[in-house]
């Protein structure tokens, strides 16, 4: 199977899940949304007049209410609870989505049962659904250095198609990422010595550095990958050059930093009661 069968697949199989009645654009999701409209429009994080202009319009939810997902700081913006990096990655796409969305027709929405808000959501589901075939496809082609050809691609459709990657392979949740994010690590590691770069090695250990903020359950688990990867390949880091190893140093110490913040957080909180 090669790799653009295999990501098609993907993309047509969690395409029809998002053509079943289903609760759109909840839980999470649109305040994860929000934000990257307030750093569309605003370019900033306060969200108190996103919420109170009922924004979440542009994606079918100009009802959602900030608390408990955005609270006041100190300085009295209204920032969101949640972590950043789901809503700075779908930024790119949420820009053409929703603003591509109002200039279809009423008309031919109606007969899709759909909204310009329903619609939007639409398309940034196809972008997730791409997102998850992209992680198959970088599975697969590290598996193929290790078993027969026909076996990587069967193994990543079936990964890709199962719970719980599937349940949220077209939802804007931190979990895809987080699986792309996987995937990654499984292709490094299957890499030899010989296939690796610095660029290869900085990009891959610089996602890991970025993963905690798409979710802070993800900093625990990103140090994890990152002591299998140090484990897999190093050899080749100890020959790297002194450079290399101080760029790579970045990521892996920003991880830790942030693994370390929410037990900081509860410490803190246990010593103010």
């Amino acid at each position: 199977m090669s790799n653009r069968v295999l990501a098609l697949i993907v993309v047509i199989f969690v395409w029809t899940l998002t053509t079943h009645g289903k609760f759109s654009v909840s839980g999470d999701e649109p305040h994860y949304l929000m934000i990257t409209e307030s750093l569309l429009t605003d370019h900033d994080l306060d969200l108190a007049n996103n919420y109170a202009n009922h924004d979440g319009e542009w994606f079918s939810r100009p009802d959602v209410e900030a608390f408990p997902h955005a609270r006041p700081n100190r300085t009295g913006a209204v920032w969101s609870v949640h972590d950043i990096g789901v809503s700075v990655a779908m930024l790119p796409v949420y820009a053409i989505a929703t603003r591509a969305a109002v200039h279809v027709p009423e008309s031919l929405l109606k007969r899709m049962h759909q909204t310009h808000g329903l619609f939007a959501y639409s398309l940034m589901n196809i972008m997730l659904a791409g997102l998850t075939a992209c992680g198959a496809v970088l599975m697969a082609n590290g598996l193929r250095r290790l078993t027969p050809m026909g076996a990587p691609a069967l193994v990543a459709l079936f990964l890709a198609l199962s719970p719980p990657v599937l349940g949220h392979a077209f939802l804007i949740f931190p979990e895809i990422f987080g699986f792309v994010a996987v995937c990654g690590v499984v292709w490094l590691l299957c890499l030899h010595d010989d296939e690796i770069s610095p660029r290869r090695m900085i990009l891959m250990l610089a996602v890991l550095g970025l993963l905690p903020w798409f979710h802070r359950k993800f900093s625990f688990f990103g140090l994890g990958l990152l002591f299998l990867i140090f484990r897999r390949h190093g050899d080749w880091l100890k020959h790297s050059t002194f450079r290399t190893r101080g760029v790579m140093a970045c990521p892996a110490s920003h991880a830790a930093a942030k693994a370390s913040s929410p037990i900081a957080a509860r410490t803190a909180a246990t010593s103010r009661s």
